[in-house]
């Protein structure tokens, strides 16, 4: 790893950003917004097209699958395997069940 801030404990941060009190935050925040059922959502894309077909927070759920699309799109364009990384991406919105989060719990 390149250490671009000298200064920073790296160790610190990976460790702040895998521990279970990020993970309780990030799950706290996500639940709240499906609870929310919001309209409108930012969306991620591909080559120009979106990787939700869904809205509301069936199109959040599928957002959670953006690292098999990318998995996906890298395949498509490089003719290459998937890195060996994408076989632990939920590879289906069915996959990720009726509580997506618990997908992401270690």
């Amino acid at each position: 790893m390149t250490n671009l801030a000298p200064n920073v404990d790296q160790d610190a941060i990976v460790r702040c950003l895998t521990g279970q009190r990020s993970r309780d935050l990030f799950l706290m925040d996500n639940i709240a917004t499906l609870r929310a059922n919001p309209k409108v959502l930012p969306w991620f894309t591909i080559d120009d097209k979106s990787i939700s077909s869904g809205s509301g927070a069936e199109a959040l759920r599928e957002q959670l699958l953006l690292g098999h699309k990318i998995c996906q799109a890298y395949v498509a364009k490089t003719k290459k395997p998937a890195p060996a990384g994408c076989s632990t991406f939920p590879q289906s919105v069915s996959q990720l069940g009726t509580n997506p989060w618990l997908y992401y719990k270690a």
